[in-house]
């Protein structure tokens, strides 16, 4: 028997988000291809495009904001969305109490994850503030977070008045307490959340990895869009999730969510750039193909 290829892939938590990558592994599709993947967990998608540029890890699952502000930033930086999968606004909007919609949330404390370069959580919050006419850096009053389980707590115990969380945490939230302002997918919102990520350079010299890692996370969105179960049990073993109806209510949500084909969405990198340009200006010089290479899942999944 041949001997496998090792490939190494970087996420930045359990979340439902990386849910084709595991179906893919679990399917044997990087196998069948001549790969063995090893799934490397980091804390935050910022540590994973630090693994990423230290050729630590060859592929990742991250939303954007981390990749874009990576690629403004850090010289030499080249990350690129190999496909999409989460192409839209894919976060619960939880509150402590009763709220009668987002622009209630004026004067209101707001939890957000900032530690270790974390920027995804001020870019949601922006992006959704800003669409209601309220100015994340006026309006609200932000409560510095580590996790997304500090988030849960700080709403549970009243520190925190709302925050965004990712299944399946926001619906373990719900069972304890919390409430639900709005779920992000309803919204229909574009917003690159997901995806398969690789440096550019790496592509290019190595594009039949490449193709096989594409082929693979396609193979993975099918199987999780058309196996509900399939999607509950990754879920339940690798999402560290034990109650039933949280692990199928995060199994519905991301089935839902994910786009297939997983094309990567200009529209929504774009709204990230948008919404990263209040802080760095330099957003407004660079166009979503630049964060994109999009021609093998074009190829493989049309």
């Amino acid at each position: 028997m041949t001997d496998l290829i090792p490939l190494r892939m970087g996420f930045p938590s359990p979340g439902g988000g990386s849910l084709p990558a595991w179906a893919a592994m679990q399917d044997g599709e990087f196998r069948s291809r001549g790969y063995e993947v090893e799934p490397v967990d980091f804390p935050g998608s910022s540590a994973v495009v630090r693994a990423l540029h230290a050729g630590d890890v060859q592929f990742a699952n991250i939303a954007s904001p981390a990749l874009l502000e990576a690629n403004l930033t850090v010289p030499g930086s080249d990350l690129v969305y190999l496909t999409g999968a989460l192409n839209t606004f894919s976060h619960i909007l939880i509150t402590a109490e009763p709220t009668d919609g987002v622009e209630a949330l004026r004067g209101q404390r707001i939890g957000a994850r900032v530690t270790d370069g974390q920027v995804l959580d001020l870019v949601l919050w922006r992006y959704l503030l800003e669409r209601v006419g309220l100015d994340i850096d006026g309006d609200v009053a932000v409560v510095e977070a580590g996790t997304h389980g500090d988030l849960v707590e700080g709403v549970l115990s009243g520190a925190m008045d709302a925050a965004l969380i990712i299944p399946p945490r926001a619906f373990d939230a719900v069972r304890r307490g919390a409430r639900v302002l709005l779920e992000g997918p309803d919204l229909d919102l574009p917003y690159q959340l997901g995806g398969l990520v690789a440096s550019r350079r790496y592509v290019t010299a190595a594009p039949d990895t490449a193709r096989a890692a594409v082929e693979a996370y396609v193979a993975g969105v099918r199987a999780v869009k058309s196996r509900a179960g399939l999607a509950e049990a990754i879920i339940r073993d690798h999402g560290r999730v034990s109650d039933p109806e949280t692990i199928r209510l995060t199994a519905d949500f991301f089935r839902r969510a994910m786009s297939d084909p997983p094309y990567p969405s200009r529209e929504g990198i774009a709204v990230v750039l948008d919404s990263l340009a209040g802080q760095l200006p330099q957003a407004h010089e660079w166009s979503p193909d630049d964060h994109i290479m999009d021609e093998l899942v074009r190829q493989v999944a049309r």
